[in-house]
């Protein structure tokens, strides 16, 4: 990726982000640190002291793969020097944002602010608007992918929600509470919810619920500009998420890494031309499904994928030989963490997880529209019947006959090697 096109870049981003915000790009290749791009010279200084001394936000991005934020650099002391570099800059707050480009090399954003905490979807919706306007304006067409970090933890709402939902409850169906019948080993057998567990619960979602007003509004932002500009009518709006989560269910407090329905299944809806109003799909999909799709829209479609265009099942048109299954999968490095501190962890990952919240290992699993198919590194095995169990509380695993199971580890087999075409061999077994 030419030098040139990543400055142009952050100078872009940080006129979109506005609010006194600069960007500055540090390339990782062969692992070697530099600085390729900045929208200013204080960034780009930040930016040259991080990289020579081998400690910021944007280098401990790229090492653990995950986005991290300082929400405030007069207390952040994980690194002193970039952290002392920023803060005389006139900076208050920063985040960084890594990303893979090839075989061998990373990069990370990292967005400087003059305010202090400002990542709220507030942020985020008025570069996404900004850009909007500037792509119509120049007759260009656009690709805009709008991510806010709420309602990661620890799901701070904007300002004019923190007083909302004071009495909202907890949902406490399906699973909540209670216990899978032959659990896979990471899951055991867990005690009772306990008051306080509930508390914490009812008061992490109700937080949850304030953040994602802003995200809400910023949808309603998004769908009103597209309205004034007058593309609405040649513009897709997607809205979905990366996963689901549990706050509850099989007596695990909080997380996201379970092979459950609460974890893997995600709300997706889609406005755009053409497209039927208020239209439920039962067929399967998967997030491997929005690459093809896209480029089918954009006029740019390519051979090779896993994933199938969704275009025709949102048109009510789902082509016969659709799939009859889904792969998920998950993987956990099982060697013992250098710090055992789950506090120590959740400061460097907003997504770490403790045995309470449910720590799977490596797994790969099927989803289909009757089943629940899980095998697990470690040689656990689980599989539910979707239609008489659809909380998945009875594992049938123990039961299965020497023919099923390996039925069952076959397709699974088959899935998770696909690539391409063969996939849609591979997800339509009998």
């Amino acid at each position: 990726m030419a030098d040139w096109f990543l400055g142009d870049f952050a100078h872009r981003a940080a006129t979109s982000l506005g609010l006194g915000s600069d960007c500055s790009i540090t390339l990782r290749r062969l692992g070697v640190d530099r600085r390729v791009g900045s929208s200013s010279d204080l960034a780009g200084r930040c930016d040259d002291i991080e990289n020579h001394l081998g400690e910021g936000a944007c280098i401990h991005a790229m090492d653990v793969a995950h986005v991290v934020l300082v929400r405030d650099l007069s207390t952040e002391a994980r690194w002193p020097a970039w952290t002392s570099a920023a803060r005389d800059a006139g900076y208050l707050s920063a985040a960084a944002f890594p990303a893979s480009v090839g075989t061998g090399a990373e990069i990370a954003f990292n967005i400087y602010s003059q305010r202090r905490d400002p990542w709220t979807g507030d942020v985020v919706a008025r570069g996404g608007v900004q850009f909007i306007r500037e792509s119509v304006a120049a007759g260009r067409p656009f690709m805009a992918e709008l991510a806010t970090f709420t309602p990661h933890r620890p799901a701070v709402p904007a300002p004019r929600h923190a007083q909302l939902f004071q009495d909202l409850e907890l949902p406490m169906t399906g699973a909540f509470g209670r216990a899978i019948h032959d659990p896979p080993r990471w899951l055991g057998k867990r005690r009772a919810l306990s008051g306080a567990d509930l508390a914490e619960l009812r008061e992490r979602f109700r937080r949850r619920a304030r953040s994602v007003q802003a995200i809400d509004e910023m949808l309603g932002m998004v769908r009103r500009t597209l309205d004034e500009l007058g593309v609405a009518g040649n513009t897709y709006v997607v809205f979905t998420s990366d996963n689901g989560y549990h706050l509850g269910q099989y007596r695990l407090t909080h997380g996201k890494r379970t092979p459950y329905d609460a974890d893997i299944r995600v709300p997706t809806v889609i406005a755009g031309p053409g497209l039927p109003a208020a239209v439920a799909s039962t067929a399967l999909a998967s997030n491997v499904d929005f690459a093809p799709t896209f480029l089918h829209w954009a006029g740019a479609e390519r051979r090779g994928q896993d994933g199938r265009s969704l275009d025709r099942v949102l048109r009510g048109q789902t082509p016969r030989r659709w799939r009859r299954g889904v792969l998920v999968v998950h993987h956990l490095d099982e060697r013992p963490p250098r710090r055992t501190d789950f506090g120590a962890r959740l400061a460097q990952d907003p997504d770490a997880q403790d045995w309470r919240m449910g720590m799977p290992g490596t797994y790969a699993a099927i989803r289909t529209r009757d089943h629940l198919y899980v095998q697990h590194r470690n040689g656990s095995r689980e599989l539910y019947d979707l239609h008489r169990d659809p909380d998945e509380l009875q594992n049938l695993a123990g039961s299965m006959v020497a023919g099923a199971r390996a039925r069952w580890a076959l397709r699974l087999a088959r899935l998770a090697a696909c690539a391409g075409p063969s996939c849609r061999l591979a997800d339509r077994f009998r």
